[in-house]
């Protein structure tokens, strides 16, 4: 008999048994799995409903825990009592309602501002963006609350009403204490969500206002994500009006289910094997498949009595899960029938087996290489035909190819190679990029930042694409964070500052070496919350010998460590400190640059100051030193035994020159002074030391001086602040032409600085003369009108400059003139003593 007849014999016996193990265990098994399969789908619906019902009690727990909240209590009680001291508060809440309700396009009112920036709105607000952040998506649509009169009195967002008693979910709140409204589309917050309504009553269970809460309905649903899982499972959750709410198919949010669905279902039930809540039924009567069809209706949870939702689950008996267990079942029937057919055929089959075997350990040798081995079989069947066969191909094998082993180490070498290659050329390639931004014109912050992205997107390294580079404060004491790439805000507020051998940077950076841990452990002494599993490679940034800072890379958890990567980071831990020390060079360069800069502008407006003052003194001194000369001369020479009238008119006048002389050479000593002289900044109130000025002037009685706020008390030169008021408040006086002279002092405090002025309704200066009154010895009049030297609006701009101040000057001819001038904020180490003595009016 050949092989292909003993063959058939054998797995025609074995295929006869199983065909009729599977027959009989199918239909054995039919009525348990349909039995099985409903209960647990039944089971599966109703716990969704369940978990959906406990998910909005909960919300509305929370929220309930929020309304009878003692401060929100208050609030609203505060609202109410202002509505009812109002003669009729109904016309206000219409007239208000009707400016709430204007056009987008209409500037928003103080009113409607004030409700949508109140402490509780933000609270709400605060509220929302927890939820929201929690759950990573709108969560929360819109919270708001009303008074007991129906207005708003706090909202996340503005609504489209301001008033909401004659609304449906108001009333039914105030009457029932909680609604709960079903899903729909929510204008206001644009999202598809729930309405949840709390009656809000005080300690005295006195009604005061209601809290809406728009939820969005993403993360009620979530509940039913487990059926979503079992694959070939249609759902659709319905609403009490059979409008769909949630589906995996082609029904839509909001979408009616279709009757002639429930019309199907229906006569479904009829035809098909049914239960409590679920049936068997034929979907498509030309196809004759069977399909399970689930119902299971919201019972609600505790106080909540559910929205009346049913959920229904159509399943292809074809995917059921219980078919797996029939499976195994027929296959453990099968595996003892074929044992049986086994035996039975193992006599027919021995006559062939062990030609059978010995060609198959000759093909293994054959398949390893080795193709001296003998083919032994010598039957006359079809074995020994396989056999001749095998021997022939064994002989053009050795002529036609090589050893498979070593063609396998050839290919094995040549894609090591190819590897190696490849590393090398995306290495240099990294450094490259490096390098190059080094050398870009770009702040430190900057290059750092390219490059932690560059490094974080190596392949090789397996990071979590998370990491910073920290530098060195100027005390070396602490690593301080300059770029960061994938931390949360306390990650990076806690890490901001890490002191030498804290946690594992700060290891690095104390020890010098690079630090690597598989998993967070006893080294991570700085530990945000929510921290998740991580390893970490800490690399100092070393130029010669002196840490500049450390690059931090986050690990998946359970990282291996690896020596060339770690000769890997260390290179480009050398780059980046190149980068830094360059960086730092370049800053030091342009700081000293600055200076250098700021030095030449000093010297140079000292000489041309130097400059302009010896050529200006050199020539006002010489007309009076004349003037003298020539005086005494016309003494000596006529008036030598006896002066009359006009002699004593010479002798006046040569004395007044000489008065004048003696104060210019005053003024240009005290001009000279300025600034070189060190005084001690000490708090200095201003306000005593302009009273003091005020009172040493010879103020006549048609001029009023007033101070029209009160002046700063500040750190100053107490000495500075009487000469430059002194000067201005003399040269107001000393020009006034109207019979009714007001000279006002006024102070504004800016961010950095005092801004002070002195104005006066006198003659007013021609703008043409406005950048030439500060000059030295500059006067507008003639020097016998006004007995002046030019040295005060000099002395002033001087002094405030000196200080780090500058002077400027409005004015009108004829109706007055402003002088303006700032003294920067300074600070000093005063004691209390120093303080009172001081400040005190």
């Amino acid at each position: 008999m050949k092989i292909k007849h003993k063959l058939l014999l054998s797995f025609i016996s074995i295929t006869l048994l199983i065909i009729l193990v599977e027959y009989v265990a199918s239909i054995s098994i039919r009525k348990v799995l349909y039995k099985n399969i409903a209960n647990s789908s039944v089971a599966l619906a109703a716990g969704a409903l369940d978990s959906i019902d406990r998910s909005i009690y909960g919300k509305i727990e929370a929220f309930d825990r929020f309304a009878h909240s003692s401060e929100l209590h208050k609030i609203l009680t505060e609202s109410n009592l202002e509505l009812e001291q109002i003669e009729n508060p109904q016309a206000y809440i219409t007239k208000q309602d009707s400016l709430w309700t204007l056009p987008q396009v209409q500037p928003m009112t103080p009113f409607i501002q004030d409700i949508l920036t109140n402490n509780l709105s933000q609270t709400l607000r605060d509220e929302q963006d927890f939820y929201n952040n929690k759950y990573k998506y709108k969560m929360i649509g819109e919270i708001f609350i009303t008074n007991k009169y129906g207005t708003n009195v706090a909202m996340t967002e503005k609504t489209t009403d301001y008033y909401q008693a004659d609304e449906q979910w108001w009333q039914l709140a105030k009457d029932k204490d909680l609604y709960v409204g079903d899903v729909g589309y929510d204008e206001s917050s644009q999202v598809y969500s729930m309405t949840i309504c709390i009656k809000i009553n005080d300690s005295k269970d006195n009604f005061i206002g209601v809290l809406k809460v728009g939820l969005n309905i993403t993360d009620v649903l979530s509940a039913i994500d487990e059926i979503v899982s079992r694959g070939e499972t249609d759902f659709k959750l319905l609403s009490r009006d059979n409008t769909v709410i949630y589906s995996n198919d082609e029904y839509k949010f909001g979408e009616a289910f279709p009757s002639a669905l429930l019309e199907f279902l229906n006569n479904s039930h009829e035809r098909g094997y049914s239960d409590n809540n679920y049936f068997i039924g034929i979907d498509d009567p030309n196809e004759k498949r069977r399909e399970l069809f689930v119902y299971a209706g919201s019972k609600g949870y505790r106080d909540y009595k559910g929205l009346g939702w049913h959920l229904v689950i159509e399943q292809d008996e074809t995917i059921f899960a219980p078919v797996i267990k029939l499976r195994n079942n027929v296959l453990k029937l099968s595996f003892i029938v074929a044992t049986l057919a086994i035996l039975i055929g193992s006599f027919i089959s021995r006559s062939i087996s062990d030609s059978l075997v010995k060609l198959k350990n000759t093909a293994i040798q054959i398949g390893k290489g080795n193709f001296d081995i003998p083919v032994e079989v010598t039957s006359h069947d079809e074995v020994g035909s396989l056999a001749i066969v095998l021997r022939k191909m064994v002989h053009d094998l050795k002529k036609t190819t090589t050893s498979v082993t070593q063609l396998n180490k050839e290919i094995d070498h040549r894609k090591n190679a190819e590897q190696n290659l490849l590393y090398n050329i995306k290495t240099q390639k990294i450094f490259n990029r490096l390098l190059s931004l080094s050398l870009d014109d770009l702040q430190l912050n900057e290059i750092l930042d390219m490059s932690l992205t560059t490094i974080l997107d190596i392949p090789w390294l397996y990071t979590e694409k998370k990491g910073c580079i920290f530098t060195v404060d100027e005390h070396e004491k602490f690593l301080v964070m300059q770029v960061s790439h994938g931390l949360g805000d306390s990650q990076k507020e806690l890490c901001r500052k890490v002191p030498f051998g804290k946690c594992i940077c700060g290891i690095a950076a104390a020890e010098a070496r690079i630090q690597f841990v598989a998993q967070i452990d006893h080294q991570h002494h700085i530990r945000p919350k929510n921290m998740t599993p991580h390893g970490h490679y800490a690399v100092p940034l070393i130029s010669t010998d002196k840490i500049l800072g450390v690059l931090t890379l986050y690990l998946k958890d359970g990282a291996t460590k690896n020596i060339e990567r770690e000769q890997f980071l260390q290179s480009i831990a050398s780059i980046l400190a190149g980068i830094i020390t360059r960086k730092n060079f370049e800053k030091n360069i342009a700081n000293v640059n600055n200076n250098l800069e700021k030095t030449v502008e000093k010297l140079t407006s000292a000489n041309r100051e130097l400059a302009d003052f010896a050529h200006i003194t050199a020539h006002d001194l010489k007309a009076p030193l004349r003037a003298v000369g020539s005086l005494a001369g016309i003494i000596v020479s006529q008036y030598r035994d006896k002066l009359d009238d006009k002699g004593r008119e010479l002798l006046e006048t040569l004395l007044g020159r000489t008065k004048r002389i003696n104060n210019q050479i005053s003024g240009i000593l005290r001009y000279s002074e300025i600034g070189k002289i060190q005084y001690s900044r000490k708090l200095t109130n201003f306000n005593i030391a302009v009273a003091e000025v005020i009172k040493s002037l010879d103020i006549p009685a048609n001029i009023n001086i007033t101070v029209e706020n009160k002046l700063p008390t500040a750190v100053f030169e107490r000495t500075y602040v009487t000469q430059i008021f002194n000067y201005l408040l003399d040269n107001a006086i000393k020009y006034m032409d109207k019979p009714h002279g007001r000279i006002r002092i006024n102070c504004v405090e800016k961010e950095d600085c005092w801004k002070f002025s002195v104005s006066d309704n006198g003659p007013g200066i021609d703008q043409k003369y406005h950048d030439t009154i500060f000059q030295i010895f500059q006067t507008l009049s003639r020097k016998d009108e006004h007995e002046t030297n030019g040295i005060g609006l000099s002395m002033v701009k001087k002094i405030v400059e000196t200080c780090g101040g500058r002077t400027w000057l409005t004015s009108q001819v004829g109706l007055g003139t402003t002088f303006f001038f700032t003294l920067p904020k300074q600070s000093a180490d005063v004691n209390k003593e120093q303080f009172e003595n001081h400040s005190a009016i």
